[in-house]
């Protein structure tokens, strides 16, 4: 219930989100340095590269934007 899904660089692009960064790393969301196969949605609406979002909730169980408690 944390993830609404996985979103390709071809959807974000679609919704002008491609400047937007990943606020986990810092990095651009669909070009920046790493390379990432997935972004992932929360369920508040907030979008974080996959590998980034999987690793901030080992260690807390809230969004890293808004600190909604998942």
């Amino acid at each position: 219930m944390i993830l609404l899904g996985k979103i390709k660089a071809e959807v974000l692009k679609n919704l002008n989100m491609e400047t937007e960064s990943c606020s986990i790393c810092l990095e651009n969301l669909v070009s920046g340095p790493k390379p990432c196969d997935f972004m992932t949605r929360m369920t508040c609406s907030h979008v974080f590269h996959g590998f980034c979002l999987f690793e901030w909730l080992k260690r807390k169980h809230t969004c890293p934007l808004c600190r909604t408690v998942l």
